[in-house]
């Protein structure tokens, strides 16, 4: 061999042998990072006993530490995405902004800044340098984290942004690879907190449906004698003066027969399978006949109602008279919950294919743990209630194919969210 050319052969070795060995790494790590998040998908599909906070905290763990990040968040949204829960979040975040552990810290929108961006931009978003970005200054106010990247993917259900993940403070900068990495691993816990939904909703459907077996046969053993005390204390009650001695107490077993009365009642609406006598319906009108039902209880307890609506709202195929039902137990509950003085809103809408109907009170809210079990039977928050309302609400919603929703007000109390299909 020349010996001039004998050094350039072994440069060329040199350069062959460092070439393999970089190109393994990248893909040792790579395989690595694959086989984690892998795993952390496998986990995440077996943890159907967990809540939505332990998901979340689980999600938040794994995502930090596959994009190679220093502090992260995971928030849900509201269903008008106007404001924003934080469901788990990292230390550093925690400690700049005193979040407390194990709750919900409810956030509008517009106070976010940067964590919500990419809800407003409705797509990913990376910045790798945040010194020189737009977004500057739009850190969120009551969390001074120092920001020098970040990575925000937001969750879509259909068209609606349902969660948003943000990370931030890479050492190096974020790529696509991260992004999809991010995007895996909140598709799927967004598909598992829907399978817990569904889930959930098959368990309670078996078990409602129980409860409402026994329920009819107990108000059919009831209502007779009932009915027969109710008629014999009205009786007894005719053929005595006001003066006498046991008048008071006749108008009480009278007043709690009423009440049982309108308990059994109200077990067989929720027992009875539910038939709807449809027909073409001004929403408008129906609306405000069912305020004018509850003018005697806004007046008592000095409680004002605001009737706000849509113009020309079109004509909607409901049960008239189910649906008044619907809007006037939200009503009295609104108007029950919220303080004497104050003023609960009644608002007409469309909201996408659905026509909503919205009963905005300014009580002290419902806790997000709470808001389920409230439309169960028998659980009620007043002295003198069933604890059938609710039930019976959701039952007639639910008969015309709708939902009914709750979410927080921006300042105090909750609203609740009728939506019927159009078509």
């Amino acid at each position: 061999m020349n010996s001039d050319k004998a050094p350039q052969m072994n440069d060329l070795f040199k350069s062959v042998e460092q070439r393999p060995a970089s190109a393994t790494t990248d893909l040792e790590e790579a395989l690595r990072l694959a086989e984690y998040r892998l795993e952390s998908l496998l986990e995440l599909s077996q943890m159907s006993w967990a809540s939505v906070k332990e998901i979340a905290d689980y999600i938040l763990e794994r995502q930090v530490h596959l994009t190679r990040s220093k502090l992260g968040a995971i928030s849900l949204l509201n269903e008008d995405e106007t404001a924003l829960t934080f469901q788990a979040w990292s230390k550093e975040i925690r400690q700049n902004a005193s979040m407390g552990e194990g709750i919900d810290l409810w956030v509008p929108i517009e106070s976010t800044g940067l964590w919500a961006e990419a809800v407003r931009e409705r797509k990913p978003l990376i910045v790798n340098d945040f010194s020189e970005s737009s977004l500057r200054g739009k850190v969120f106010p009551d969390c001074p984290v120092e920001i020098s990247r970040f990575m925000s993917v937001p969750v879509f259900d259909g068209t609606r942004i349902v969660a948003i993940a943000l990370v931030g403070n890479i050492e190096e900068e974020y790529d696509d690879s991260d992004l999809n990495q991010l995007t895996l691993l909140m598709d799927g816990m967004w598909k598992l907190i829907q399978r817990r939904q569904s889930d959930k909703a098959l368990r309670e459907s078996e078990s409602l449906a129980a409860i409402g077996k026994a329920l009819s046969g107990l108000a059919h053993d009831l209502r007779t004698p009932i009915v027969a005390i109710g008629g014999f204390a009205r009786l007894v009650q005719k053929h005595m003066g006001e003066d006498h001695p046991d008048w008071n107490k006749l108008e009480i077993v009278l007043k709690e027969t009423l009440r049982m009365e309108t308990m059994v009642k109200d077990m067989l609406d929720f027992a009875r399978p539910l038939e709807l006598d449809r027909s073409m319906e001004d929403i408008e009108r129906l609306v405000e006949d069912s305020l004018a039902v509850v003018e005697s209880a806004t007046r008592e307890k000095t409680v004002r109602v605001q009737r706000q609506s849509s113009s020309n709202l079109p004509f909607i195929f409901i049960d008239a008279m189910r649906m008044k039902q619907v809007v006037i137990n939200l009503v009295i509950n609104a108007v029950q919950a919220s303080p004497e003085g104050e003023t609960v809103i009644v608002r007409s809408h469309y909201k996408g294919e659905n026509l909503a109907i919205d009963i905005v009170d300014q009580g002290c809210g419902i806790p997000s743990e709470k808001r389920e079990e409230i439309f169960y039977p028998f659980v009620s928050t007043k002295k003198e209630g069933t604890g059938l309302g609710l039930a019976i609400v959701r039952k007639i919603i639910e008969a015309h194919k709708g939902q009914v929703r709750i979410f927080d007000n921006p300042k105090r109390g909750v609203t609740f969210r009728v939506l019927i299909p159009r078509s």
